[in-house]
């Protein structure tokens, strides 16, 4: 089965399998590509097939790849190393910024999650948007943009910063949300007690201030649930969840796991966090002995299968037709989408349809068009 070999070649990408069971076909190579695209990891499984043998010496032709299957995997690989480096100089130059500015921040996920990752796999994670976490609160986070950079593009967590042309940035004021309102209140409380920094070193570019651990920790997970209730996640969000445990299995004595288990019980996170456990030993081999919570087999395999559907974000979900779709049709699609979701938290799948009803008409008393 292709996708197993997918899954494969993601733990030979990762080191925690040294090779494949079985060489693939050449129609499979671009089976196995397009689940690479669909889960934004065509960087990172360029190193798998690197350490498979291949090379543009022939040596593609050692695995069962065609030339012109290697040669497009390898450009779309250079292509993400090069975005990654714009990027990287965009963070450090934004970061800058807001300090001479009097704004503290740090980089949420992308190039920050990226210092997790193994050195010869940092540049190759696909990167998105910045986001930028600022303690200073909603109303002076909006009046500072609007000085920099006006805009209307404004909702209750973040406010888009347009200073570059080709790199979107969100200044938010609040991380993540649930949209369960006792379950939320525990969540904002978890981050506003945790406002610790670290700084990482980007290579060249310089170096950013990322948040400490353990909120990062809470955040990756919050990040992806709350995706979960809205179009979906990917695996490029799970393999970020893996090289933070990863880490945090490294430094497990300077955080305190029993304060992130109990803030994850406290938001209903609990079956979700199981079930992120179970696909991490699925799809990457994670020792299931180190893990912080009990892997749930039922759950991780309904997560997973959902995941391999949606590809990244949702966006290759075929049970969606986006096609000419209204705000309305979008709040009556993702509100019958998830009640399949009931298995990890009633309380958000209630609570989201009246969240949404109440976040239209906050944006449109403030006359904001970002949703």
């Amino acid at each position: 089965m292709v996708e197993q070999l997918f899954f494969e070649l993601i733990r030979v990408s990762v080191g925690t399998q040294d090779c494949l069971t079985r060489t693939p076909m050449t129609a499979e190579w671009d089976q196995l590509y397009k689940m690479a695209e669909k889960q934004s990891l065509i960087g990172v499984c360029f190193v798998g097939l690197q350490r498979l043998g291949a090379n543009a010496d022939d040596g593609f032709s050692q695995i069962g790849m065609s030339e012109m299957q290697f040669l497009t995997w390898m450009g779309m690989t250079a292509k993400i190393q090069q975005n990654n480096e714009s990027v990287n100089i965009k963070c450090v130059e934004l970061q800058k910024k807001l300090t001479s500015d009097g704004i503290e921040s740090s980089i949420l996920k992308g190039q920050g999650v990226a210092q997790s990752y193994a050195p010869d796999l940092r540049m190759l994670r696909q990167s998105g948007d910045i986001d930028v976490y600022v303690e200073c609160g909603m109303e002076k986070a909006v009046a500072y943009v609007q000085r920099v950079a006006p805009t209307n593009e404004v909702n209750h967590k973040h406010v888009q910063m347009h200073v570059f042309k080709d790199c979107e940035v969100e200044i938010h004021f609040i991380p993540s949300e649930l949209h369960c309102p006792w379950q939320n209140k525990h969540l904002q409380n978890f981050f506003a007690c945790h406002d610790g920094k670290e700084k990482i070193s980007l290579a060249e570019a310089g170096e950013i201030m990322i948040p400490e651990l353990s909120f990062y920790v809470v955040h990756l997970l919050a990040h992806s649930y709350r995706h979960l209730f809205g179009d979906g996640i990917g695996l490029r969000q799970v393999m970020d969840l893996y090289f933070v445990f990863l880490k945090l299995q490294n430094v497990a004595e300077s955080v305190n796991m029993e304060e992130i288990k109990q803030v994850v019980h406290r938001t209903g996170m609990d079956k979700f966090a199981s079930a992120i456990m179970w696909v991490l030993d699925k799809v990457f081999n994670l020792n299931m002995d180190e893990m912080p919570w009990e892997p749930s087999a039922r759950d991780g395999q309904f997560l997973l299968g959902e995941i391999m559907m949606a590809g990244n974000f949702g966006k290759y979900d075929a049970r969606i037709n986006r096609k000419g779709e209204t705000r309305g049709d979008r709040f009556w699609r993702v509100s019958k989408q998830n009640w399949r979701l009931m298995r990890f938290s009633p309380w958000e799948v209630i609570c989201t349809p009246l969240w949404r009803i109440w976040h239209f008409c906050w944006m449109r008393i403030h006359g904001y068009t970002q949703g």
